[in-house]
């Protein structure tokens, strides 16, 4: 068996880090220009890219897969890259604003997409960040130790019953919110936000 080649072991590498470099940042400019009518928040939505999304319940393994949709988003919008560029970047771990963006783009294109109101993507994402209590947090008022605390919160589920601290927040929620999956957390809040009369 051959030895590999030092200069072709750096130029995979590099390549793999080119992949990275890009995705990241095709990911916080979609995040900028979704949160872009509230204001600036290029700090906060680089600290949701460094923290991994972790589930403590099953289903919300689910959410994972929709963060990383918007890998293949990503590649299917640049198709520049080799399957096995791909195949690094997809065994990436995946970061909380991946999920959030990736959910926020599933409940506009699959439950709440209507054309006379337009495209409400940022309203959703915006609408979780409140939620999280870290959309105080733009780029002029941005504690990182406040954030992390808060993304902790949300991810080891200490947010209140109703959702508060978490991604969706319901007023007087039927049912503890910390108990229950993202998806359905969603949905309880769509419930709540448009009541069907």
């Amino acid at each position: 068996m051959g030895r590999i080649d030092k200069p072709f072991v750096d130029w995979v590498i590099g390549q793999e880090d080119a992949i990275v470099r890009e995705y990241k940042n095709w990911l916080e400019e979609n995040a900028r220009y979704l949160l872009e009518p509230y204001g600036c928040y290029s700090k906060l939505i680089e600290a949701l890219n460094t923290t991994e999304f972790y589930a403590l319940i099953e289903r919300d393994e689910n959410r994972i897969a929709d963060g990383r949709d918007m890998r293949r988003t990503f590649l299917y919008d640049t198709n520049d890259y080799s399957f096995n560029e791909y195949v690094y970047l997809e065994n990436l771990p995946v970061t909380v604003l991946e999920v959030l963006l990736g959910l926020a783009y599933r409940c506009e294109n699959t439950i709440l997409g209507d054309p006379d109101y337009g495209n409400r993507t940022g309203e959703w994402f915006y609408t979780m960040l409140e939620s999280m209590n870290v959309i105080n947090y733009d780029d002029y008022n941005f504690d990182i130790y406040d954030v992390d605390l808060a993304v902790h919160y949300m991810l080891e589920r200490n947010y209140s019953p109703d959702g508060a601290g978490g991604l969706f927040y319901v007023p007087n929620a039927k049912h503890d919110m910390r108990e229950c999956e993202i998806w359905h957390q969603m949905h309880m809040w769509i419930n709540y936000k448009f009541p069907v009369t």
